[in-house]
């Protein structure tokens, strides 16, 4: 069924779909074009475009409907300044949206409080936070070819496996020292891997991982802006990072971030000279030492490497956006929390009304957070079933029916019971 969202699920979802590129249809009375959102700048809502110039005019009313999440958006917003490839319309105050999941998400009601808990301890440390807001570069699926429990025969491992791929090799750690030349601060900045396959080629075009855990051309010079490396416009500007690149006289390189938490720890490092007879670093040893990179982390922690640093409290506050009975959608202004939340984050959530405290273990689906404040979206993993009873009934103000208890949704979260 058709519902309507409140703003700030509305500026969350508009802020998506300009985070992610989604292509947005725009229908005009008669035609329908493919458009895509760039800025929300006030009440204007800048979009890109290769509509004719010639059915664009001031006032004219124009759909925008996308995909997000299984659900189709919808909203109807005037034109205010027509453009021949940039156009811009009111900024939508409400997206009507048809949900697809099992439960409709809801307002919450004014007698709901929820607290929220991050699983897990929380270092503050002495290292490099990441400033990417976006979830860190993640390896791939660990296998047996590092051993968490051995520290050392894991520094071995990757002396040993790194010397038949190059001839420069380390394993740079920050706990003394801080990112020195370009390269490390990119890496380090960014959260993702500095890979170039040949300084012939340079910096790849495109990502060649889905997970987007590998710095491209445009990517470096964002980052190379942001960190008032190159404060030119020049879209070009990654060339002052690969200029620097083959003063070194290297074929290849990799840089690899050691990420903990929302801290960069360290760096992989792995360079082959112009002069070599290896052949340049291949997708597969980037996946291979991106692995190591993640068990290093596990095993410095394991090993105490982080033992004597504060932590931080695991409780924070967030303003309820909508819920449903399978999960909800929150907002907070706690920085630390919105740098350190990411995807796959376990969140144990504490619901309370007039009658009842509702206890419900979680996990972060989807986030949001270059704004001053971070969306989440929270899924329900684990709840009693008395509990969830309970709150269907509360949320929906009707009995919970057999056809509601044999859903997919409610058998998901109590198979983990």
């Amino acid at each position: 069924m058709p519902n309507g969202t409140g703003h700030l699920e509305t500026e969350y979802l508009v802020t998506l779909a300009i985070q992610n590129k989604t292509a947005i249809q725009a229908k005009l009375p008669d035609s329908a074009w493919t458009v895509q959102f760039l800025k929300l700048d006030g009440d204007t809502l800048r979009i890109g475009h290769g509509i004719p110039f010639g059915l664009l005019r001031k006032n004219l009313a124009i759909e925008f409907s996308w995909q997000q999440d299984s659900n189709q958006l919808l909203f109807t917003s005037t034109l205010t300044e027509p453009g021949s490839k940039l156009l811009g319309v009111k900024a939508p105050t409400r997206i009507v949206k048809t949900l697809n999941r099992n439960f409709d998400r809801v307002k919450p009601p004014a007698s709901l409080q929820v607290s929220f808990s991050v699983a897990g301890t929380r270092y503050d440390l002495d290292f490099p936070q990441l400033e990417s807001s976006g979830k860190p570069a993640t390896a791939p699926e660990l296998n047996s070819a590092f051993d968490l429990n051995d520290l050392r025969g894991l520094i071995q491992e990757f002396s040993r496996q790194s010397a038949n791929l190059a001839e420069e090799r380390k394993i740079i750690m920050f706990r003394d020292r801080k990112p020195e030349n370009l390269a490390e601060r990119l890496c380090t900045a960014s959260g993702q891997v500095l890979y170039i396959p040949s300084l012939f080629g340079g910096l790849p075009v495109s990502n060649p991982f889905s997970d987007h855990s590998i710095l491209t051309r445009s990517e470096t010079a964002r980052w190379l802006k942001q960190l008032d490396i190159d404060a030119s416009q020049d879209s070009e500007s990654w060339r002052v990072l690969e200029h620097s690149l083959r003063n070194r006289k290297l074929k290849s390189l990799v840089y690899i971030p050691i990420i903990f938490q929302h801290y960069t720890i360290g760096l992989l490092y792995l360079g082959v000279p112009a002069d070599s007879a290896k052949p340049p670093l291949d997708l597969e040893t980037i996946e291979n030492f991106m692995q190591f990179a993640r068990v290093l982390a596990q095993a410095l922690q394991a090993h105490g490497y982080f033992k004597d640093a504060p932590t931080l409290d695991n409780d924070f506050k967030a303003t309820i956006v909508n819920i449903s009975a399978g999960g909800l959608l929150f907002a907070t202004t706690d920085k630390a929390m919105i740098q350190q939340l990411q995807d796959g984050n376990s969140v144990s959530v504490q619901i309370r009304t007039a009658q009842r405290s509702v206890s419900a273990a979680g996990l972060v689906k989807r986030h949001f957070a270059e704004t001053a404040s971070g969306y989440f979206g929270l899924q329900f993993n684990s709840m009693a079933i008395e509990d969830f009873r309970y709150l269907f009934e509360y949320l929906y103000q009707r009995p919970m029916t057999d056809a509601d208890a044999g859903s997919v949704e409610i058998s998901r979260i109590l198979a983990n019971r």
